[in-house]
């Protein structure tokens, strides 16, 4: 009777191991959307959005950006920007990868075992500017494949905190 229950103990297991190994494998990336809709005109909300000097305003963790080439916000400009991780800092390097003035914004994020692509759509509605965003986290080694998965809702509050942090500070800044 002990190997049968052996053999169902390890059954078990082995499928709970499974069960949690196997969408990151499969995957390694997950895809968020979001939108967001702000009281202000869509020149200031893209302007605004691209703004180094406001990033502190909204984004979470920001400690610093610095221009490392290209011409500012335009196709190819590359930024070294810095984020709080708990006791420790994380660099990534960004690259804009599309500018549509007033349309669109597409930007890639590399770091250490992750890239993040942003690909924001901005328009113009009757009295507010609505941002559609999609973010598609890739992992880049076999740890942050198998993680990203079961982070996703976590990845999903921050990104939407930070767009409703960007959104109150638009629209208070035109009060």
């Amino acid at each position: 009777m002990s190997g049968k229950k052996n053999k169902i103990v390890l059954t078990v297991i082995v499928a709970i191991i499974v069960v949690l190994i196997l969408p990151g494998l499969f995957s390694g990336n997950v895809d968020i959307k979001t939108v967001t809709r702000i009281k202000q005109p869509l020149s200031r909300v893209f302007i605004t959005f691209g703004d180094p000097v406001k990033l502190p305003d909204w984004m979470e963790d920001f400690k610093k950006i610095e221009h490392v080439s290209g011409l500012p916000y335009t196709e190819g400009s590359k930024y070294r920007v810095t984020f709080s991780a708990g006791h420790k800092e994380v660099t990534a390097i960004e690259e804009i990868l599309k500018v549509d003035w007033k349309k669109r914004l597409k930007i890639k994020m590399k770091m250490p075992g992750l890239d993040i692509t942003a690909d924001l759509y901005f328009f113009q509605m009757d009295n507010y500017t609505e941002m559609q965003g999609s973010y598609i986290f890739t992992g880049k080694n076999v740890l942050t494949r198998l993680m990203l998965p079961w982070m996703k809702p976590a990845i999903r509050k921050k990104i939407t905190n930070g767009m409703d942090r960007f959104r109150m500070m638009m629209e208070n800044d035109s009060k």
